[in-house]
Formats: structure tokens, C-alpha cells, sequence
């Protein structure tokens, strides 16, 4: 399984000159791995670019998408690690839905696809990434 961060499905849907096309081949190949995953922090973060509902969750459902439930070993994770975010970065404003996607993948024990591995790599070692960086294909 993928858990594919919001950046990457944002590509998809708003048709990124730079970025949709590497984003669509990293969720095709994902997909033919195992199966794709989000969860509620990501459908929140997509909601802005779908008039209704409905289409979001159509979206979900074209791409095979299983939206994953949160729970509390995944916000405890998240809460920990933005802690130390917090305590290292004074007065930075990173967004607290990255600390929850990377917790949610980690606790998933499954890979992350996304274009913006700065906080995970940082965070979230024991993650697995793919990024620009790693997709050497």
C-alpha cells in the first residue's frame, strides 16, 4: 500500500504544467503495487478544488483511493512529532495535516508518495519515501 500525500493528488486535479504528469505515473506504478491510500487530513486539504462532495469523492473512487479512519495512536504520533518540530523551529508555522499524514503512513507501516519530503524526512525517518528525488525510472 501508498499513502499519497496531498500534493501529489492537488497536481492531479488542478493539471500542474510541472508536476501532473510525474504525479499521475507515481500513482499509476503505486497502484499496481498495492493500493492507494489518504485519509481524512488529505480529503480536507483536496476539498477546495471540488465544487461538491460528490465529485471529491468520485475522484477517490476513479483512482481507487481508500480513505483510511484516524485514530488515536496516529494524532498521538502526529502531536509527538510536532512537538519537536515546534521546539526546533521557533516561530515557524508548518502545518500541523503534514505531522498527521506522516504519522498516519508510519503507523500504516507504508510507503508516502509525495513531492515535498522536507518535514517527513526530518520527522518521519523510519519512513519510506518516494519523491522527484528517489524515482531514479
Amino acid at each position: 500500500m501508498t499513502f499519497i500525500d496531498s500534493n501529489v493528488l492537488i497536481d492531479l486535479s488542478s493539471n500542474d504544467p510541472r508536476w501532473s504528469d510525474w504525479s499521475a505515473t507515481q500513482i499509476a506504478r503505486a497502484g499496481t503495487e498495492g493500493g492507494l491510500s489518504i485519509n481524512a487530513i488529505v480529503a480536507a486539504e483536496l476539498a477546495p478544488g471540488f465544487a461538491t462532495y460528490g465529485l471529491l469523492m468520485s475522484s477517490f473512487e476513479m483512482l481507487a483511493l481508500r480513505v483510511e479512519p484516524l485514530d488515536e495512536a496516529i494524532a498521538y504520533l502526529a502531536g509527538q512529532r510536532f512537538a519537536v518540530y515546534r521546539r526546533s523551529q521557533p516561530g515557524r508555522g508548518a502545518i500541523l495535516a503534514d505531522f498527521f499524514i506522516g504519522a498516519h503512513a508510519s503507523i500504516l507501516e507504508t510507503a508516502l508518495l509525495t513531492r515535498d519530503a522536507r518535514i517527513y524526512r526530518r520527522y518521519f525517518p523510519e519512513l519510506s519515501l518516494i519523491t522527484p528525488e528517489t524515482d531514479h525510472d
